[in-house]
Order: C-alpha cells, then structure tokens, then sequence
C-alpha cells in the first residue's frame, strides 16, 4: 500500500505503507522497512492510501486523527471522506505489467553520443506512460535496443531519463511509436516521481 501526503516535500513521492493495527477511531498505519524519511504529515491534513493490484487501484482519501512518534512514526487515519476505485489500464512492457495513464505532453529526444555535435533534439510528445516506460509518438525510426535521452517538458515535476527503446511501429501517417521502458536501475526519486504522477492522474487530479 501507498500513502501520499496531501502536502507534498520538496521532490514529491510516495510511501510503502502497511497497517499495523485497527481500532474504533480507524486504523493506524507505519512506513515499512526501508522506508527511511518519515511521513511528512500533520493532524487534520488528509493522506491517501492506494491499494494496486492486477486488475484495479483504489484510492481513499483518509483525515489524520493523530500521530504517535516512534522510528517509524505510526499515524491514525479516520473513516476516507473519499474513495475511488478504478479499472487498471494494463499494457505489458518487458514482460512485466503496470498501471499504463494515457497522456499527451511534449517530449525532447536525443541520441546518446551525439549532444554537442549541432544535431538539434528530436521534438514529439508521449501518448502514455506506466511506471515502466512510456510511448512517445515521433517523426522517426528507432531500432530496438537503441537508448535516448527523453525530456519529458511541461511536466509539474522535471523529468530527463536515458532510456532503451523496445518496439517502434509506423502508423497511418507516417509517425512512429517508440515504446521506451525504463532502466532497471533508475533511482529512487524518479521512480516515485514517475509513480506519483500516474496515481494523481487516475485519480483524476
């Protein structure tokens, strides 16, 4: 389970989460280990729990009743003031499946090696992205296995990651759509910034 704080840190992100105990006000919740930063939340702000599984993702907008400190701090959350349960969009991306957001922001690509050499980038836009890649939707072929360097722009949190392109198919009109799947190795950050973006967007933020 996943918690988001209403107010966010600096560099946004989620949390592993798991419910320790419940009683007649609600149930507490505590960061799992390896979590080290602690929740950054107060009384009365809200916290949203999301639950994924193959098939849906429920969210619940939870208020904080208290906090009880500790390492790690457990917080009681109250009955949700709301709950969405929606059907998963699941695309497989290297064998391994993940919420897929359909979203259309504009995109910079370029070819690793090649910065510095007066090639402008490559201008496009994504078509969906999931915690293992995204489409982009571009005026050129790309060989699978070929790795880019993709700026997502007008994003509410920067992102630029190198990635390796894994399919790439012409359509009607002459553009292509490179599937692009994250590396294995991607920090931290950009893996919760990349996860926080698709649960703002399905639940309809």
């Amino acid at each position: 389970m996943r918690a988001i704080p209403e107010k966010q840190p600096a560099t946004p992100r989620g949390w592993n989460v798991r419910v320790v105990k419940t009683d007649a006000e609600g149930i507490w919740v505590a960061r799992v280990p390896g979590e080290a930063d602690p929740l950054p939340v107060s009384a009365k702000e809200v916290l949203s729990l999301v639950i994924f599984d193959e098939r849906k993702q429920v969210s619940y907008d939870c208020p904080i009743i208290r906090i009880k400190a500790g390492n790690p701090e457990q917080i009681l959350v109250g009955r949700p003031l709301k709950s969405l349960s929606e059907k998963s969009k699941l695309d497989s991306l290297g064998g391994r499946q993940h919420f897929r957001i359909e979203t259309q922001l504009p995109v910079e690509v370029k070819i690793p090696g090649l910065a510095g050499k007066g090639i402008p980038p490559l201008s496009g836009h994504t078509r969906d992205i999931s915690k293992g890649g995204m489409a982009l939707m571009l005026a050129r072929r790309f060989d699978a296995g070929r790795e880019l360097d993709v700026r997502v722009l007008s994003w509410n949190f920067p992102l630029q990651i190198r990635a390796k392109v894994v399919r790439c198919d012409e359509d009607a009109n002459g553009r292509f759509n490179v599937a692009i799947a994250f590396p294995e190795d991607m920090s931290s950050i950009t893996r919760d910034l990349v996860g926080h973006f698709i649960m703002e967007n399905q639940r309809g933020k």
